[in-house]
């Protein structure tokens, strides 16, 4: 059985930004409400967290 239904073939920064991004989405939430509510990182950051950049 897969536990990591993530492609392999991505780097470790661009899995950890898809999780972070579905993660978000799924909860409902804008980049900026994620900033309010994590506290010490930027929307702007996170948003390039999501990005694996």
């Amino acid at each position: 059985m897969e536990l990591n239904s993530e492609d392999d073939s991505f780097a470790p920064r661009a899995r950890l930004g898809n999780r972070l991004r579905r993660l978000r989405e799924r909860k409902g939430l804008s980049l900026r409400q994620l900033s309010e509510q994590v506290g010490g990182y930027s929307h702007s950051y996170l948003g390039r967290v999501e990005l694996g950049i």
